[in-house]
């Protein structure tokens, strides 16, 4: 299986200790393959799908939301999506 189109997205992982709160930024990659979306800890087949959109917040980041017949996730992205996106739908429209 090929990827089509990679997307870099964030999770924010928070730890509370006895003493301390500690909050780091995981890396994580969306990827876009024929027949399904795949994050780190979901698959999405293609026909699950019915939109991508994107929210953009401030300057640099924003959030992708992945549209399903199951409901809406989001990622946290701090690139432009838009090169992902249009592969989805070009992809979905064939």
């Amino acid at each position: 299986m090929t990827i089509i189109a990679k997307l870099p997205y964030i999770k924010v992982i928070r730890e509370v200790k006895s003493v301390k709160k500690i909050e780091w930024e995981d890396q994580r990659m969306i990827c876009l393959f024929e027949e399904k979306i795949t994050t780190a800890f979901r698959e999405f087949p293609l026909e699950e799908v019915i939109d991508l959109s994107h929210r953009k917040i401030g300057e640099e980041s924003g959030f992708l939301f992945i549209h399903t017949n199951h409901g809406v996730y989001s990622y946290t992205l701090k690139t432009s999506p838009e090169y992902f996106i249009n592969a989805f739908k070009t992809l979905k429209n064939s």
